[in-house]
């Protein structure tokens, strides 16, 4: 072998001074964070007395651990802010490296709710499937496919962006009476991609004639999942959540009677769309599961009622306009506590003390004349 390719790969490998060009490592190379969690970025330099240090104004949202021959980025709660590029320089007997690396930070909900409407999926029976998830990112990497049995049967959804920079999604699945037959699964899957890894959530729901021994609220892994509520936006899109092209503009609408609710007493939540077609609307949140309220459906409205409402009724109630271009509307609703139900409290307590002060009376008046009488 002739000797010059052997001097230009060592040359390659090797600065001009006789220094490997490679001695500046980071790792992990390519680092990746839950939201809300922690990591660490190690920059280390093979040069007893070189300096290694972390630069950029980014470096500000983590704390840095220096040594003489390498340097720690810890990133402690990490939020969307915290994730891009960060920069490690090193210097080593006047020869300077520097080496890049991004970090990502996804954020994935533990379970994702599967609520049906009606509550109860019976065979031969149309339906609408709600699936919806909460704080999840980046929202480029979130794939969501309905399936029913092994076969794919819609793969688009809505979007929502929190304060937090997170996002929220929904997607309804309509189904004929024709699609639901006895023992027919229908799932929904959610799939984050985050540079090399991949997270995979799965929600499903089984078509059946029997009574169910638990309510129906079909939440995967947790009793309440409740979705946040900003303003929705068609995925891949900066639109509202208004409906576009040849689809019928809705008006949708809620109100609850009372405004305010009171402890024990009747409540109800109404939600109901005006469209120029037909048109159907769906509960996408509640502060209690859908299964302690009397749901009552007709055309294009809906109605929760409640015999007596305590406190845990009391928060965010979220109505959608089922379709595929979906729009919601939310209201916050306070639950008090009854002011007069304490009012015979007060009365027994204040007749009670007006009672003892005239007994007492009546007996320092009858000591006093004994006293006297002596």
């Amino acid at each position: 072998m002739e000797p010059a390719p052997v001097l230009l790969l060592l040359g390659s490998l090797w600065g001009c001074s006789g220094h490997p060009t490679d001695r500046l490592v980071v790792t992990p190379r390519e680092p990746v964070v839950p939201f809300g969690g922690s990591t660490e970025l190690n920059c280390s330099l093979a040069c007893p007395r070189g300096k290694v240090e972390w630069r950029g104004l980014d470096t500000a949202l983590g704390t840095i651990s220096s040594f003489p021959t390498h340097s720690i980025l810890h990133i402690r709660h990490a939020t969307v802010a915290t994730e891009g590029m960060k920069i490690c320089q090193g210097s080593c007997q006047e020869q300077h490296y520097q080496k890049t690396v991004t970090l990502k930070v996804y954020a994935l909900p533990d379970t994702l709710r599967l609520e049906t409407s009606p509550q109860i999926l019976r065979p031969g029976h149309p339906a609408n499937l709600n699936c919806s998830a909460m704080h999840l990112y980046p929202i480029t990497g979130v794939a969501l496919t309905w399936y029913r049995g092994h076969q794919v049967v819609k793969t688009d959804f809505d979007s929502e962006e929190t304060d937090e920079e997170l996002y929220n999604i929904v997607s309804i699945l309509s189904v004929s009476g024709t699609e639901v037959a006895e023992g027919v699964e229908f799932r929904c899957e959610v799939t984050l991609h985050v540079g090399q890894e991949t997270f995979t959530q799965v929600a499903s729901v089984v078509a059946s004639a029997k009574e169910p021994s638990v309510p129906q609220d079909l939440i995967a892994g947790s009793p309440t999942a409740p979705v946040a509520t900003t303003t929705l936006r068609r995925s891949g899109t900066m639109g509202t959540g208004s409906s576009a092209g040849t689809v019928p503009a809705c008006s949708l609408q809620i109100w609850s009677l009372p405004p305010t609710g009171t402890r024990g007493r009747a409540l109800r939540i109404e939600c109901h769309a005006q469209c120029a077609g037909n048109a159907a609307v769906g509960w996408l949140r509640t502060p209690a599961a859908l299964s302690q309220y009397q749901e009552e459906s007709t055309g294009s409205s809906s109605t929760l009622r409640l015999d007596h409402a305590e406190p845990w009724h009391q928060g965010h109630y979220q109505c959608v306009l089922l379709g595929h271009r979906a729009q919601m509307v939310t209201l916050e609703v306070m639950v008090v506590e009854d002011s007069l139900s304490s009012s015979p409290a007060i009365a027994m307590g204040t007749a009670g003390s007006l009672l003892g002060l005239i007994v007492a009376a009546a007996v320092s008046r009858r000591l006093w004349k004994r006293f006297r009488s002596r």
